[in-house]
């Protein structure tokens, strides 16, 4: 799908959560003389993200679970608020806060009427917005 192809390099935002930060932890790899520097606040934004991810299911999720959802990934940096907006948009005129819905597979079905320019800053936040569920989903599944 090109949504993968085209964003397959951004699963989800670490990097500002990893950037700044001179508390870095040392984890063994799978070889002993390899090691990965984890930050402190990089751990915390793994915890998140897993914590999140067990809470909300993108594919049977509220008007209500999404705006909570989406606070909870913008408070952690995970993501911004343009592709916040994207996450918490209604998905129709007459919506209800406890309706449920299938948030992924309908913005993967939008990307076909949406008509916006690929390097439109729309379009990048919906598929960064598509991204980070397509994450959530797979860490909720495991």
């Amino acid at each position: 799908m090109i949504v993968s192809s085209n964003y397959q390099a951004n699963t989800y935002n670490y990097s500002k959560a990893l950037k700044n930060s001179n508390d870095a932890k040392e984890v063994s790899a799978s070889r002993s003389d390899s090691y990965v520097a984890i930050s402190q606040n990089g751990s915390n934004a793994v915890d998140r993200i897993h914590s999140i991810a067990a809470r909300y299911d993108v594919n049977d999720i509220s008007q209500k679970e999404r705006v909570e959802m989406a606070g909870e990934l913008m408070e952690s940096g995970l993501i911004s608020s343009g592709v916040g907006l994207h996450l918490v948009a209604p998905r129709g005129m007459n919506e209800k806060p406890n309706d449920r819905s299938d948030l992924l597979t309908g913005m993967k079905e939008s990307l076909i009427v949406d008509n916006s320019p690929l390097n439109s800053e729309h379009m990048k936040n919906k598929l960064k917005a598509i991204s980070i569920l397509e994450e959530l989903k797979s860490l909720r599944s495991r």
